[in-house]
């Protein structure tokens, strides 16, 4: 730093050193811009692949629902269903029809959560499903939000 008996000389130096750190900013600035700019691809990449893999999905489930010849084989016990459906009070008479296909809509359920739960824990590069992994699929995804609020 220069003497403090030339003040022309200081105001200079720390003209130099406010410069010095608007660059360093502007640096700064533009590296997280570009930061942000790489980290968006990935971001949409991700959100591409998710998109293709529920596609996948839902084709399999449909094409899977379009060959059920008979509606035999249930995933859940249909007797509970009845059960749970007849535990409200305003429910008095139930069709043959409704218990199988809530079974089949709880099933659907079932699998998409855990498909995308299991794809947000190959994001975070585990091959094991936690909670945290269904916690967070329920909160970010909209087709969910309403179960978690």
């Amino acid at each position: 730093m220069a003497s403090h008996s030339d003040p022309m000389a200081a105001n200079v130096e720390v003209a130099t050193s406010v410069n010095a750190e608007a660059a360093a900013a502007a640096v700064n600035v533009k590296a997280v811009a570009v930061a942000e700019a790489t980290a968006q691809p990935v971001v949409n990449a991700n959100n591409y692949l998710l998109q293709q893999q529920l596609q996948l999905f839902w084709a399999a489930q449909l094409q899977e629902i379009m060959q059920i010849g008979d509606f035999e084989g249930h995933s859940l016990p249909i007797f509970r269903i009845k059960k749970i459906m007849k535990s409200d009070k305003e429910v008095r008479m139930i069709s043959a029809e409704s218990p199988i296909l809530l079974d089949k809509a709880c099933e659907l359920f079932i699998q998409e959560l855990t498909h995308r739960s299991w794809l947000k824990a190959q994001e975070c590069q585990r091959r094991t499903l936690k909670k945290i992994d269904f916690f967070t699929v329920l909160k970010k995804t909209k087709l969910f939000i309403s179960l978690w609020t």
